[in-house]
Formats: C-alpha cells, structure tokens, sequence
C-alpha cells in the first residue's frame, strides 16, 4: 500500500526531529556508525528511530499491508 507524500514527509520529519536539512539525520547516523558506543550518539540515534518504529507500526497502512 502507498503511503501519501505527506505522511513520508513526517515520517522523515521524525528523523529529523524538526529540523529543516536533511543533512542533520545524516550526520546524527554516521556519528553513531564512527562511535556506537558514545552514549549521547546513541541515545540521539536510538530515540529517533524508536520514534518513527513506533509511528510506523501504529499507522493504518502497516496494519492493512
């Protein structure tokens, strides 16, 4: 099922937690790919994408896929 443009871009939002450049999500995960185990990267990275896992999972679309 396709999801509109406006959902992806929330979706991508949440990554970006507010932030209007891309780059910031970019540059939070190569952070975290050069240092797992600096605890502010980590909790940076891990909290953003729990977000969006649970947004994801909570959405009509992934319950009907």
């Amino acid at each position: 099922m396709e999801i509109s443009a406006a959902k992806k871009q929330f979706l991508k939002s949440i990554l970006l937690s507010g932030q209007a450049n891309d780059f910031y999500w970019t540059a939070a995960w190569f952070a975290y790919l050069a240092n797992p185990n600096d605890p502010m990267i980590y909790e940076a990275v891990w909290f953003r994408l729990a977000s969006l896992h649970k947004y994801i999972m909570n959405m009509a679309e992934y319950q009907l896929a």
